[in-house]
């Protein structure tokens, strides 16, 4: 028989009738209590084991140090409960303790302990901060910190070395920038100045059919041939979509060489962070020859090889602010040519486009004899009109907003380089140089000096003809902004007024009937407007040409002198080669 209840003996042993599912689970609530308790208990135990095992091995490990080397346990204590311990002092004045590449820091407590081993015991290295030593892999005090006046000066000359190779990897890094960002292909000029020249050919060809065709019938406008006229419109249309194609065209590769770059490690934000990265290399080199300028300057023996060491860091000074600047302008440059190629070849391939539109809707009302479509091709035209005018003010508004986006992003990098100038990196070279022919220091130090002169002078001189190079390509990019602006207005103009021209009778329902007065005023206003695309399209056309040709004429002349900014940046490569070469042998 099924028994549903059972006795429970309460606490004060009297019985008590419970449920069988109730008595269960008191059981094995209390069953899992008393495995939880057991678990803490064993995990108590190993913990209490582990701590006592550690201690024996610190015990042991102190007694082993202090019998084979009792010397270490002179000044130091150890003292195992660190509650009232005050921190260890590891900061050891220059001026107080100097430093040598080997010596050891004692470390000292302010309470000694009377602990087990009283004042004799040691101090362990693993429980205490570690002190301030000279990291090994580094390269700014590979031979650490000396009080040897003559050890610092030939540490000095150490460092002035490191510094030089970093200048080297900056410069290098800026050519190969200039090399890769906003890449000008060989023929990327004469390419899309080919596809131009026959977009305007072929306006040139609508142009001179329409005005020979409505011309001829300017009494008897019903009879202008209407297919004659279609293909007068259909051949510019042509024209205009092989334009729009080539500036699609030219966009793309431009953005794919952005992306060979940007993989390169050339992207702007990636560029600027490792700039900064060598800068604070070379800062931190230079911070630390300052130091050993001190040490250097405290014999009165080496005051003179203090001068120029110390001139010679001025001239150290003044070319990392130069290569900052240097790559401050091959950047802010290279944006801006890039966003002013793009926002070009978009507003061409915008303006382009609205022409085949424009063409397009003209052959519409010659096909579809609806006189409508001709005020909608105007339409189109007066906003290519627009763009043409406008669209090389907009690009280089772009350009230079991008310009000074850049710049104001550099700004925390580039710090107070701008301080520096050309005229003082020449006035503290010529003060280095006066030091090492007027001084009485070893010869060998004047021989290192006027080798280092020579790299200095290598470095000048490409920074100035930089300079120089990039105030003229300044001034030329002015003119031939002024010469495209001034192009786009006229072209644009000629275009607005080709579209005025088709919108007046296209939109005005006087002149959209058959009648005589609508054939003739239609005839004669569009008559006018292939009149007017004469002339702006053969401009359109010798303005390509010229600029092509001058453009060679140019390049080949530079090319002949070596000149040319790929030939000027392999030749610094080159000598920077040269340099890295005859620093490491040193």
């Amino acid at each position: 028989m099924y028994v549903a209840s059972v006795i429970r003996i309460t606490m004060d042993g009297a019985p008590q009738k419970v449920s069988r599912s109730r008595f269960r689970r008191s059981v094995a609530c209390k069953e899992t209590l008393l495995l939880r308790k057991f678990q803490l208990h064993q995990r108590c135990l190993i913990v209490a084991s582990t701590q006592s095992k550690i201690y024996n091995v610190l015990l042991a490990s102190a007694l082993l140090v202090q019998t084979c080397t009792p010397c270490f346990a002179a000044d130091t204590t150890l003292d195992l409960r660190t509650e009232n311990k005050s921190p260890v002092n590891t900061t050891i004045s220059p001026a107080e303790t100097p430093l040598t590449a080997d010596a050891a820091v004692p470390l000292t407590d302010s309470k000694p302990s009377g602990g087990t081993f009283g004042s004799s015991q040691l101090l362990l290295a693993a429980a205490q901060p570690a002190p301030a030593t000279v990291n090994p892999d580094d390269t700014v005090l590979r031979g650490g910190v000396t009080s040897d006046p003559a050890e610092a000066g030939r540490q000095v000359d150490d460092l002035t070395r490191q510094i030089l190779l970093k200048l080297i990897e900056f410069e290098r890094f800026n050519l190969h920038y200039t090399l890769e960002v906003a890449k000008q292909g060989r023929w990327k000029g004469w390419r899309y100045a080919f596809f131009q020249e026959l977009n305007s050919a072929t306006g040139l060809a609508g142009s001179i059919v329409s005005t020979a065709e409505r011309g001829t019938h300017l009494k008897n406008p019903t009879k202008v041939s209407r297919v004659t006229q279609e293909d007068a419109n259909l051949v510019p249309a042509i024209g205009s979509c092989i334009g729009a194609g080539a500036a699609i065209l030219e966009f793309g590769i431009n953005e794919y060489h952005d992306i060979v770059a940007r993989h390169k490690g050339f992207a702007p934000k990636k560029a600027r962070l490792h700039v900064a990265a060598l800068k604070a290399d070379i800062d931190r080199l230079m911070a630390a020859r300052e130091t050993l300028l001190k040490v250097e300057s405290s014999s009165p023996s080496m005051q003179a090889r203090t001068e120029v060491d110390a001139a010679e860091g001025k001239v150290l000074a003044d070319l990392r602010d130069e290569t900052l600047m240097e790559f401050e302008r091959y950047q802010i440059g290279g944006r801006k040519i890039f966003a002013f190629q793009q926002s070009q070849l978009f507003f061409d391939a915008t303006k382009y486009s609205l022409n085949a539109a424009g063409s397009f809707l003209a052959y519409d009302s010659l096909h579809a004899r609806d006189r409508r479509y001709n005020g909608r091709a105007g339409v189109c035209w007066n906003i290519s009109g627009g763009v043409y005018m406008f669209g090389p003010i907009i690009s280089r508004l772009i350009a230079k907003g991008v310009g000074e986006g850049h710049k104001r992003a550099l700004r925390s990098t580039v710090g107070d380089a701008h301080q520096t100038t050309i005229q003082k990196l020449e006035a503290d070279r010529q003060l280095l140089a006066n030091l090492c022919s007027s001084t009485n220091i070893a010869p060998d130090k004047v021989a290192t000096a006027v080798d280092r002169s020579a790299m200095y002078d290598i470095h000048q001189k490409a920074f100035s003809d930089e300079i120089i190079s990039g105030q003229k390509a300044k001034a030329k990019a002015t003119t031939v902004a002024s010469q495209n602006i001034g192009a786009g207005l006229y072209l644009g103009g000629s275009r607005l007024a080709q579209g005025i021209l088709f919108t007046v009778p296209g939109f005005n329902r006087n002149f959209n009937s058959k009648s005589e007065l609508s054939s003739r005023v239609t005839n004669n206003d569009l008559f006018a407007a292939a009149v007017i695309g004469i002339p702006a399209a053969s401009f359109a056309m010798l303005d390509t040409l010229r600029i092509q040709v001058q453009g060679e004429l140019n390049r080949h002349k530079l090319k002949k002198s070596g000149m040319l900014p790929a030939q000027i940046a392999h030749a610094r490569l080159k000598q920077l080669d040269d340099m890295e070469t005859r620093l490491a042998a040193k």
